[in-house]
This record gives structure tokens, sequence and C-alpha cells, in this order.
């Protein structure tokens, strides 16, 4: 029979509406870790719309945490939480991606919407939490009335979910309105180098544009940074200029092979990082 696990601590967190406008990652050293778990916890004001969610593996979305349930009420806002579970690994102690963090979608004005992420990391035996805004998107109607979303077309859970979320909403726009993206420019990149093209805080990897238009995958091992004083998590900032010593063929993510053709080696930020 395994042990039951001691409570490390409890993460409380308000998700006001300075922190909705904010931009960048907000992390936090809270410790060194240790095996047990963790309660990570939302407060969002009354009147502020939004959905907190989590997800597993395959990306399936449920409401909130089966252990600790979410909690409205109506005068006070409500209080969104995960319990996540940190285990010894190969004598790594560390939560597993994606139990460690959840999901909060905040609706915006004609069809726009973000998802900021609130987890628990652990790098190099320090644990963080962190907040992070990870997309800002835009949906629409089609022509029978459907709410799409260009940017996540395959993912059915999410579009039903801002389906219930835009529900009677008439300011979302027609998908006739639509443009898509240009693709990144590499022009300019020198060979060696590469430009962060985004950054998963909870899953500890990113993406760069290299000079020959390929993007590779970073993982956060991979970042060489110096580091003084109260421990900081290594994170990359979008549109960061970074040094690299090799492009090698990533490792298979278990039994799936990567998503990536490229990984970055002996990473070395040109700018300084913050987080």
């Amino acid at each position: 029979m395994s042990k039951k696990l001691e409570k490390v601590g409890a993460f409380p967190i308000t998700f006001d509406r300075g922190t909705q406008e904010g931009s960048g990652i907000v992390s936090t050293y809270v410790g060194p870790a240790k095996v047990g778990k963790a309660l990570l916890e939302v407060h969002v004001p009354a009147g502020m719309a939004l959905r907190g969610f989590v997800v597993d593996e395959a990306k399936k979305i449920r409401a909130g945490d089966n252990e600790v349930p979410a909690q409205f009420h109506a005068s006070r806002g409500q209080h969104i939480k995960r319990t996540v579970m940190l285990e010894e690994q190969r004598s790594i102690v560390a939560p597993k991606y994606p139990r460690n963090h959840l999901k909060l979608l905040v609706p915006l004005e004609r069809g726009g919407f973000q998802i900021w992420e609130y987890g628990l990391v652990v790098q190099h035996a320090r644990m963080f939490t962190v907040l992070q805004q990870t997309y800002q998107d835009i949906c629409f109607r089609n022509k029978q009335g459907k709410v799409i979303c260009p940017a996540f077309p395959y993912w059915e859970d999410l579009l039903s979910l801002l389906e219930e979320v835009f529900t009677g909403r008439p300011d979302v726009q027609s998908s006739v309105h639509y443009r898509p993206r240009r693709p990144e420019d590499a022009n300019g990149i020198p060979d060696g180098q590469a430009r962060v093209q985004w950054w998963n805080c909870v899953n500890g990897i990113g993406a760069a544009l290299t000079h020959t238009h390929e993007t590779a995958k970073i993982h956060w091992k991979d970042v060489h940074v110096k580091q003084r004083g109260t421990p900081r998590l290594i994170a990359l900032q979008e549109g960061t200029m970074v040094r690299y010593q090799a492009l090698t063929k990533p490792k298979p993510y278990g039994h799936r092979p990567s998503e990536f053709r490229l990984q970055a080696r002996g990473v070395h930020p040109l700018e300084p990082v913050s987080s």
C-alpha cells in the first residue's frame, strides 16, 4: 500500500483585473521540493467572468478538482482549486505535467479570450508557483451560428467550453472577418541563434525560430542562466534572442513522438531573463 502523502503547502492567489491586464510571467520561489501534496487555489472576485478548468494527458477538459471541488458564491466570487501531487521518481521530486496546474479562461469583448495557467513547477529541486498568460485569441461564429476558433480547430472540448462561455453574446464576430496570421519571418536571425516564439512555464518547454525558418524545441534544462541570491524560475520571454550550441533530434515524449523535428541544446539567452 502506498504511503499517504502529507500536505506540503497551500498556494492561494487572487486573480484580479490588474493581473489580467499584465503581461509576462509571474513566478514565486516557495522552497525546496519535497514529497507530498500541494493545494493551488485561485480566488476570482465577484463580478469577474472567468472559467476554471483542468485537462488530462489527452487534453480532455473537466471543470475542477475531484478532490477539492471549486466553490462559488455570488457575493464573494469563486475559488478554483486543484491538488498537485509531488512524488519522487528517479531521485527527483516533481509534479507531473499536466497535473501540476489549472487553467483559467477569461472571456473578452467581440469573441476574444485569454487562457492563463497557474501551476507548481520544480527546477533543480526548487519549487515555484507560476502564473502565465499562455494564449490570447479570438473565436467566431460560422454560418450555422456555431462558435469556432481557428487557433484550436481540433480541440473539441475547448470549443464546447467557448460555446458555453459565449452563449447569448451578440458581439461575437462572424467567421467572414477571420484573417489568418502571417508566418513569422526568420530574416535577420544569425546562424547559431534563434528567436523565442513561445514559452510554457508549467510544461517547461518553448519553441524558437531558427535562421533556416525551422522551429526548434527548447527545454528549460538546456537553458543556461547565471543565478544569484533568491532562486529564479528558468523561463524565456517571447521574442527573446538566444544562442545555441547544437540542434538535435528530440526524444519522444513517453510513447508519443515529439511534435518537433529539432531541439536546441546549450541555449544561452542574449537578453536578460526575468520571471
